[in-house]
């Protein structure tokens, strides 16, 4: 079992990231749970090792926190940036259909169609998890159980070793699915422009 655990580390301190991390591991026995914590280098070669990372997981949890629509840099909203990391990451998992989960943060608002950038519309249809640290405990058990409707394996910690399939639920549409591919496309492109260029 892979997963990918999407978040902004601008915006989620490492030690929260690290307790979902590490709990999810306890959940799944043997999983190898990814994240872009610890990736060094330009936005561009990051964009490129999680391209490579998510291509090869079985499912990608996308820590969604307050900030997380807008937050921006030199190069204007990250989220409209091809080289950004975290839309890499999520435009891969659509484009493969590899199964993904919202989890909203800290009373997070779910990101609506119209506020994101057209290759991420997919994500819009897709309902979130919520984690409140308040109820952490509870909030994950719900965060497992979606997991169990999405990933290919069944959660070890109720002993149930049989096949879980993809929910149709949580997968994109066609529609979306396309225009992630076409804007993955983009980013290899941009990457290699990157790479080529020496920026």
């Amino acid at each position: 079992m892979r997963i990918f655990l999407s978040y902004r580390p601008e915006l989620i301190p490492e030690l929260v990231a690290s307790r979902f991390r590490s709990h999810l591991m306890a959940a799944y026995s043997g999983a190898d749970v990814f994240s872009p914590a610890g990736l060094a280098g330009s936005p561009g070669e990051r964009a490129s090792r999680i391209i490579s990372i998510v291509a090869g997981c079985d499912a990608l949890v996308a820590l969604i926190s307050p900030g997380w629509l807008e937050c921006r840099g030199d190069r204007g909203r990250f989220l409209d940036d091809p080289l950004d990391p975290v839309k890499a990451a999520l435009m891969v998992a659509m484009n493969r259909q590899i199964p993904l989960l919202p989890v909203l943060i800290d009373h997070a608002a779910m990101p609506h169609r119209h506020q994101l950038p057209s290759s991420l519309y997919g994500l819009a249809q897709l309902q979130p998890a919520e984690i409140r640290d308040t109820h952490f405990g509870a909030d994950f058990d719900v965060v497992l159980h979606r997991l169990g409707g999405v990933a290919p394996v069944a959660l070890v910690s109720h002993g149930d070793q049989r096949p879980v399939h993809v929910s149709a639920v949580q997968r994109s549409r066609p529609s979306a699915t396309m225009l992630a591919a076409a804007a993955t496309g983009v980013i290899v492109a941009a990457v290699a422009a990157w790479a080529l260029l020496g920026r």
